[in-house]
């Protein structure tokens, strides 16, 4: 896709990328990549967010500058998005690089709001994985 190369994203980690339709525009898509591999990763930037329009280019999409704008700089290899229960906007969910930190960002149809932080009572980080109840109702 033109303009796509440095997006970031990682082979190692859990969820590397995750699409986003915008809630208000069919031609326009969300792009977030984490590249968060491990807190000793000294190259990884954490996680982040590009926009693409599939109107340009011949219809081939293109993904538009500034990109890959940084969101979160030490979430882990986790990330996970579901349909907010309002049914137009969206999640995107991370954790912490310790994992004792739920971070979740509101995709609505002016953009993507402050994050939501819940902390988890844990004495030790668990390895974990994030996951969503299709019920809306309760964890898994």
């Amino acid at each position: 896709m033109q303009n796509g190369d440095k997006l970031g994203g990682h082979i190692y980690t859990q969820q590397s990328v995750l699409i986003v339709p915008f809630a208000k525009d069919t031609n326009r898509y969300y792009i977030f990549t984490n590249d968060r591999f491990s807190p000793s990763d000294k190259a990884a930037t954490g996680l982040h967010y590009s926009i693409i329009d599939m109107q340009l280019s011949n219809g081939n999409g293109s993904v538009l500058n500034p990109k890959a704008v940084s969101l979160l700089k030490k979430n882990s290899t986790h990330l996970t998005g579901c349909k907010h229960y309002n049914g137009n906007d969206f999640w995107v969910i991370t954790s912490t690089e310790d994992s004792c930190q739920l971070i979740a960002f509101q995709i609505t149809d002016v953009g993507i709001k402050a994050p939501i932080i819940s902390y988890l009572n844990l004495s030790s980080p668990p390895p974990m994985n994030i996951e969503i109840s299709p019920k809306e109702t309760k964890s898994p």
